[in-house]
């Protein structure tokens, strides 16, 4: 029997040890002890100091599941929303700062810049325009089938108090009558409102 089995079943019975030595022969593992009785070697094990391990580290098994999209790669510099470059410059955006509602419709319901015209004789008129008579008796006939919103203007140029503003099927000032200018001079603006008012003086 060796030291190192007598060693292991004094330990089980709980017996007492003797003074003595083992062998490195006798301890698997063990390529050589020192006189002191110190381990100097284990066989197969790495050295406590600036340890060195040999072998490969295999990379560890990644599985994915679904589809990952490719990624889109915008090669453009310019600055783009949703897809669409935007061409103004930083000035131009800053131009709409503050704005809560659409441009276009705030735009819309501006006062239109009215076209003036000079009429020495009966006219039809048409929305957006400015008619100034210049004549007695002339007839300014209104628009037919206007739209809420439209408007005529009218200056009397020519000093006379008679002419006619004519309806042409809508109301003026909610009666179903033409209109006399009776004034000489007389400047004033009608805007269609709906089919009970008809033309109203708006200015």
């Amino acid at each position: 029997m060796t030291q190192a089995r007598v060693l292991a079943d004094l330990v089980a019975t709980g017996g007492e040890l003797a003074d003595g030595a083992i062998a490195a022969s006798e301890v698997t593992g063990l390529s050589s002890v020192a006189t002191s009785g110190a381990v100097a070697d284990v066989t197969g094990a790495a050295p406590l100091a600036s340890p060195t391990f040999t072998g490969t580290v295999g990379a560890a098994a990644i599985t994915a599941t679904g589809t990952v999209a490719a990624p889109t790669v915008n090669a453009s510099s310019t600055l783009q929303i949703g897809g669409t470059g935007i061409t103004a410059s930083a000035a131009e955006l800053n131009f709409v700062g503050g704005v809560t509602s659409a441009v276009q419709t705030q735009i819309n319901t501006k006062q239109k810049e009215l076209t003036p015209n000079v009429i020495t004789s009966n006219t039809t008129g048409t929305k957006d325009n400015r008619y100034f008579l210049n004549g007695s008796a002339i007839t300014l006939t209104l628009p037919a089938s206007p739209s809420a919103g439209d408007t005529v203007a009218i200056s009397e140029m020519g000093g006379n108090e008679n002419n006619v503003v004519g309806r042409n099927g809508s109301n003026i000032q909610s009666l179903g009558e033409d209109m006399t200018i009776d004034t000489a001079y007389a400047a004033f603006q009608l805007q269609y409102v709906n089919a009970t008012v008809g033309w109203a003086i708006s200015q």
